[in-house]
């Protein structure tokens, strides 16, 4: 990361996802989503067709639709600033159904809203696993618990035996339950939400309890819940009370997803998600114990920082769940990063994992003697691995990371080699890659080799020979999340890049450049803006961002 520039550009390669499946599928309940309430908030009136509010109401339902919440189990998005058009949407998902279920569950909502409460500007839809509300009431955050919209369901089949006794017993196993939920703080998420089970004599008792995450007060929202359980003379095996600031559940028979190893990487999954992994571009975090143990490990590329680390490794969780549905272990690699669960317990440092590797080739041949290009490229990927080998440490931590350019005879080779900051040998895992690289006897214009500890990359470009190469860049731009580039544009068709870590002053590089343009026919310079690496390769985006610098008598202006 502190060794190259932007490389990126040269590594355009779609995509790829490519998951690798370590564990047998985890048997699952066979649990429905049914639905099971609606409640139309006739009051807030209805919206015309092709009217702003419906616009708005459509932004705002593919957002849902479209956002990363389903990790999480829940969302609060609102939009519109004058009241005719303002409306606020809260999804939340049961505490068991994240992911692609909350995902689904929230699709099935969403249709099912424009069903039921057709042109209505507000109105509410209860599902078994998720409840969709929406609303044009500007509520101040966090939100006081809304007792009007609350509806209870209970079970058919009342309890034997002496029912006070019961309904005190499942009373106190929700105040346990409740006591839980106040102390669950999972990474940067507040989860609120506790389920458990319990012996009650010949039975056995399943709850849950669960606020959402902006309620004003939890703990008042759910005794109230718990003791509308019970109005009823009449106790019964089952029931529950729901609302749009909390909701309860009991049964004696089992209704939820969760086991304990779900629990865990659900758990793992919340650390994960926060931020402080997407400025070092690693984490490894490992919960619970045997046969419920989970580690999760995350490696964004070295290049890949910040928010776009952040953005792969939530499209990693989401394609997991997705293409591992209830598997406790597998890999889903992805071009900027790649996602690793297992339930072993492995030591640190690492050992290579030898098994878990795969690689991909370009379909073109190199031209020209091929021995010569694999010695040069094998070489430069060495000076690369001594790269690695220095430890840079960039203040977060141990970077492992290097990537550079090198030009051989017309061709040009970007290259970058990367080990995971536990890798115990990561010299060896490197060599033993790059040489998986060159075993074929047709040499390619590019090729990766990807696994679990490192992984390396190639790609060879011919270049035009008037093109000059641009000069070394400072070894801290690959890691600052913004770059300022300045390139000065000649009248004889050359140009030249310098890039600056944001914030360094820019006329520390402008300024003698301006001078250059003295000598050459055409005196301007230039000076453009790219948020990230990735971003420089946008031709339509730069148009609007450049800023012209006039050389004038000497002197310059910005």
């Amino acid at each position: 990361m502190k060794i190259s520039f932007s490389l990126s550009k040269h590594f355009l390669f779609p995509i790829l996802v490519m998951p690798f499946l370590m564990i047998h599928s985890v048997s699952s309940l066979n649990l429905t989503n049914e639905y099971l309430n609606h409640k139309c908030l006739l009051d807030q009136g209805k919206y015309n067709s092709g009217s702003e509010y419906e616009d708005n109401l459509n932004r705002l339902f593919r957002k849902v639709s479209s956002d990363a919440y389903a990790v999480i189990g829940f969302t609060h998005t609102s939009i519109g600033t004058s009241t005719p058009n303002f409306l606020t949407i809260t999804l939340q998902c049961r505490g068991d159904s994240i992911g692609s279920k909350c995902h689904t569950c929230a699709d099935t909502a969403i249709l099912e809203f424009h069903k039921r409460c057709p042109k209505n500007k507000g109105g509410i839809i209860w599902y078994d696993q998720c409840f969709l509300y929406v609303t044009t009431i500007k509520e101040e955050v966090p939100i006081k618990t809304n007792y009007e919209n609350i509806f209870s369901m209970y079970n058919s089949n009342n309890v034997r035996g002496d029912g006070h006794f019961f309904a005190k017993r499942v009373m106190d196993f929700l105040s346990e339950l409740t006591l839980k939920v106040e102390k669950t703080i999972k990474g940067v998420h507040i989860i609120l939400y506790a389920e458990g089970e319990k012996k009650l004599g010949k039975n056995k008792l399943y709850a849950m309890v669960q606020c959402i995450q902006l309620t004003l007060d939890c703990k008042s929202c759910l005794e109230w819940s718990i003791k509308k359980l019970f109005k009823n003379s009449d106790i019964k095996q089952g029931a529950r009370v729901l609302g749009t600031n909390c909701g309860v559940r009991y049964e004696l028979y089992p209704f939820l997803r969760r086991s304990k190893y779900e629990e865990n990487l659900n758990h793992a999954f919340h650390i994960m998600r926060d931020e402080t992994h997407a400025e070092t571009g690693f984490t490894h975090t490992s919960i619970g114990t045997p046969p419920d143990s989970v580690t999760v490990m995350l490696q964004c590329r070295g290049d890949t920082y910040g928010s776009k680390c952040h953005t792969c490794s939530d499209t990693a969780l989401a394609g997991f769940r997705k293409r591992c549905p209830r598997n406790k272990g597998g890999i889903i690699w992805y071009d900027q990063c790649f996602l690793y669960i297992s339930t072993i317990g492995e030591e640190t440092p690492y050992r290579i994992n030898y098994k878990d590797i795969f690689s991909m080739h370009n379909h073109n041949n190199v031209r020209g003697d091929v021995k010569i290009f694999t010695k040069r490229a094998m070489d430069f990927f060495s000076e690369l691995i001594l790269k690695v080998e220095k430890h840079v440490y960039d203040g977060l931590g141990l970077i492992f990371y290097a990537a550079g350019e090198k030009k051989l005879g017309k061709n040009k080779l970007y290259a970058m080699v990367q080990c995971i900051g536990l890798t115990l040998d990561c010299k060896s895992c490197l060599t033993w890659s790059i040489k998986k690289l060159f075993e074929n006897g047709n040499i390619k214009q590019g090729a990766r080799v990807l696994g679990t500890n490192c992984d390396v990359r190639s790609k060879c470009e011919e270049v035009a020979e008037q093109v000059h190469p641009s000069p070394a860049v400072p070894d801290s731009l690959d890691h600052a999340a913004s770059v300022f580039q300045i390139q000065v544009r000649g009248g004889r068709g050359t140009s030249t890049s310098y890039g600056i870590p944001f914030p360094h002053r820019l006329m520390k590089l402008a300024e003698p450049n301006l001078g250059r343009c003295k000598r050459w026919r055409q005196r301007s310079a230039y000076m453009a803006l790219w948020s990230t690496p990735e971003e420089r390769k946008d031709s339509g985006r730069r148009d609007e961002e450049w800023f012209r610098v006039l050389y004038n008598g000497g002197s310059s202006m910005m």
